[in-house]
């Protein structure tokens, strides 16, 4: 006869059916029983299945808290909070979760300390569903939409940090393609298991605010946090153990500060090996969820895809250390979308031992919504904003639309003035009215890069591993230049001051050997990146033309003078350099933890008898 374990909590809900209702659904779907005997009863597996139905409604949470001189008088506000979950398990290993939650407005406001801020979030929605049972693929989906995020980062009383997005779409899922009979008797042409993390993120438009202070002042930031949460678990762990018996028989002795200082920390080699853990824990781990098997670790394909598209994004970049000077660099993009897709796995070649391989793509476009678009519209824009006489920006306390206002509050020549329809939000603004004057201007263009790494199975000691590297561009019209080349130098000087603010506070927590440049150095930590490039396909030859206050369009120089004049000695080697550590090293990253992580969740630990 089945057995049917209690059902732990039940808080009604609408999701699938009043509790009634799933309970008589669950019934439907069980085969009747007849009454066993004793023998037969004793050899039958027990059965059981349980549903678990909780939900929580709040309207409205507010907390307090005194973060000393760290981050002073701190308030986290919550209104509109609902949550539902629906579990269901069985004795088969069948496991369906279900999490629904919808927030209307949360903010955390944070003033009186060396850190400072506000972020506001409205209309949040997440669902999330995890499927797994035995004998088929598990499928795990999250899913999140928000209508608006406002961060405003504030240190040592001035903002260094302003950000704002609307109408942000999240989807998250894994892709399984095992062969659950027999995985060692794939065939040439098809994988043994292939394991995928896809990554889909959406927006409509990004506003940020950033000045040359803004890194190395989120550094000490996130420094000044962690060792102020250590501290409080620290005091919250000994304040709990005195609770006890032996910690009161026995006095507490802080621990000794060391007197000797301790040497300085060396420069640490980056290789870039992310997918080798992860494709060694596969090959060791036989008991998963859905069932017993050995994924062999010769031809299993690790990866993942990430696509970012969005609408708008708009980047004010200040030469100062606030937001109170009077020119700004703006960069302004319409329609960008990045589509990211890395592959690992493992490979033999020449030699008996397995090398990883990995292949990396990256597709960067502007424009990507428009069907039909005039030849000559603008997808990207570079300006130099200089501010007007009795402008000044907003006063302390001001919200961050008026900050945005006011840096997008511009006006040009008439006949530049169709280069602005690049600017997502530009506000009419009598009280202000700054001068704007287009630098660069970027037609609708595609950007496709691809790397190949082939990394030993022992980490190399003497030899860089090589990166065959392809770039390609292709653009659809001229990429138009200013005339005035002190607006170019403006560009140099501004991104120069950038970079050379990064290395110098990098420098002090990472010093280099005399033979080591910061060239070389990972744009995150400051590490030495071990690996060497070699482009073997470079395209990269738009038309120039020069911006004149006449409307003509002048033929320019070519764009390796370009480039030269911007800083870029070696475009060919540089220019890909920039784009792998920037931004397919981090992806690629995060998505070989993604895989490591559902992994481990997926492992199945061994009794132990």
């Amino acid at each position: 006869m089945n057995n049917i374990l209690p059902l732990l909590a039940i808080m009604y809900f609408h999701l699938d059916g009043t509790p009634a209702e799933l309970i008589a659904r669950r019934d439907q779907q069980r085969p009747t029983s007849t009454p066993l005997s004793n023998k037969d009863k004793e050899s039958k597996q027990l059965v059981w299945d349980t549903r678990v139905v909780i939900g929580i409604n709040l309207s409205k949470l507010q907390v307090n808290m005194n973060m000393s001189n760290v981050m002073g008088t701190s308030v986290w506000l919550v209104k509109g909070l609902q949550k539902q979950v629906w579990i269901s398990l069985d004795n088969t290993g069948c496991k369906d979760v279900r999490i629904v939650l919808d927030l209307e407005q949360s903010s955390i406001d944070s003033h009186g300390g060396v850190i400072g801020g506000r972020l506001e979030m409205t209309t949040f929605h997440s669902t999330g569903h995890i499927m797994e049972q035995p004998g088929k693929e598990p499928k795990h989906t999250v899913a999140a939409k928000l209508d608006d995020l406002s961060v405003r980062v504030d240190y040592m009383g001035g903002s260094t940090l302003l950000c704002q997005l609307t109408e942000v779409d999240l989807n998250i899922k894994d892709e399984w393609r095992l062969n659950l009979s027999d995985p060692a008797q794939a065939s040439s042409t098809t994988r043994p298991a292939s394991i995928f993390v896809l990554i889909d993120f959406k927006w409509d438009t990004v506003q940020m605010m950033i000045t040359r202070s803004t890194t190395p002042d989120l550094i000490k930031i996130i420094n000044k946090l962690t060792e102020f949460i250590s501290q409080q678990f620290h005091s919250s762990k000994m304040a709990f153990a005195s609770l006890g018996s032996e910690i009161l028989t026995k006095p507490i002795i802080p621990p000794q500060k060391a007197t000797k200082a301790p040497p300085p920390p060396q420069a640490v080699q980056n290789h870039h090996r992310h997918w080798q853990p992860v494709s060694s824990f596969l090959s060791d781990c036989a008991n998963w969820v859905f069932g017993e098997m050995s994924i062999p670790e010769l031809g299993t394909v690790l990866g993942g895809q990430v696509k970012l598209s969005g609408n708008s994004v708009l980047l004010a970049c200040f030469g100062g250390i606030n937001f109170r000077a009077k020119s700004w660099a703006l960069f302004a993009l319409r329609e960008p979308t990045i589509h990211f897709d890395v592959e690992s796995m493992k490979v033999q070649e020449n030699t008996p031992e397995s090398d990883t391989l990995t292949l990396q793509d990256l597709q960067f476009y502007l424009g990507h919504n428009q069907v039909q678009r005039n030849s000559n519209g603008t997808m990207a824009s570079i300006y130099r904003i200089t501010a007007s006489e009795r402008s000044n920006y907003p006063a302390t306390g001001a919200s961050i639309q008026q900050c945005f206002q006011y840096i997008c509050s511009i006006t040009m020549h008439e006949d530049l003035r169709p280069f602005l329809q690049a600017i997502p939000s530009v506000e009419e603004n009598i009280r202000y009215k700054h001068e704007a004057v287009p630098i660069f201007c970027l037609p609708k263009l595609h950007l496709q890069m691809r790397s190949k790494h082939l990394q030993g199975r022992n980490i190399p000691t003497d030899e860089k591993p090589m990166v065959d590297v392809t770039f390609i561009t292709q653009f659809d019209d001229h990429i138009h230049m200013a005339m005035d080349i002190e607006l170019v130098i403006f560009l140099h000087d501004l991104v120069s001051s950038y970079i050379d603010k990064k290395d110098k506070d990098l420098s002090k927590t990472t010093p280099l050997a005399p033979d080591k440049k910061l060239a070389d150095m990972t744009p995150s930590r400051g590490e030495e990146d071990w690996r060497v490039f070699q482009c073997t396909t470079w395209q990269l030859e738009p038309t120039v033309r020069l911006l004149s206050l006449g409307g003509k369009e002048i033929e320019a120089l070519g764009a390796d003078y370009i480039l030269n004049k911007l800083g870029f000695k070696h475009a060919r080697t540089t220019i890909p350099k920039w784009f792998q550590r920037g931004a397919m090293d981090p992806m690629n990253k995060i998505l070989a933890l993604l895989v490591h992580n559902l992994l481990q969740a997926m492992h199945r630990e061994e009794k132990v008898q």
